[in-house]
């Protein structure tokens, strides 16, 4: 399933918490040529796919923090952001999406995005945990590699927010999920990740 990041945009901003900027946009071999000299240089051994998710990264994260500074790459691997701003981006194979915020009060975010390929029952398993089982596979594993990329930032910085953007598929984006089953699914996660 094709998906509009046009429309995938406005998903997410309603997804967003106030104070969080977010967008999506088409990995395309067209961003290259807006990598600055740095950016271009972390990813000059990369596989043609990879550059241009890469650029296709950064030039979404230029448009949200509105900004034309380069945005290098942190030592986890996750972009540098400039100084006080969180964020988080994600990909699959045909679109990007990004999640900002210069709000002091935000310390963490996560954002995911993942495609809908089918899942076997067994592979629905591993993702979902006895109390998750009427979660859609897909959207909660989503979430929980949302939750995981806050987490990440560290155990001190407490996850303020997490956004799914769901899957490609937008009907899984405005799903009947409840509030309280994705603050479950988010909460099972941020305790799963603080077991040792």
């Amino acid at each position: 399933m094709r998906v509009d990041p046009v429309e995938l945009a406005v998903v997410l901003a309603a997804l967003a918490p106030p104070g969080i900027v977010t967008g999506a946009r088409l990995i395309t071999p067209d961003d290259l040529g807006g990598l600055r000299v740095e950016e271009r240089a972390a990813v000059a051994n990369a596989v043609p796919g990879r550059r241009h998710e890469f650029a296709s990264g950064r030039t979404l994260l230029r448009e949200l923090l509105g900004t034309s500074e380069a945005i290098l790459v942190g030592p986890t691997r996750a972009p540098r952001l400039p100084a006080g701003v969180v964020g988080s981006l994600a990909h699959d194979r045909a679109l990007v999406v990004a999640a900002v915020s210069h709000d002091p009060t935000v310390r963490a975010l996560g954002i995911d995005i993942e495609p809908t390929d089918l899942l076997t029952s067994d592979m629905a398993r591993v993702i979902l945990r006895d109390d998750e089982r009427d979660v859609d596979a897909h959207l909660a594993f989503t979430l929980k590699e949302a939750a995981y990329k806050a987490w990440s930032t560290g155990p001190e910085a407490a996850m303020t927010a997490v956004i799914a953007s769901g899957v490609r598929a937008l009907p899984a984006c405005r799903s009947t999920l409840s509030a309280a089953q994705i603050d479950a699914v988010v909460a099972h996660t941020r305790n799963d990740l603080q077991q040792p």
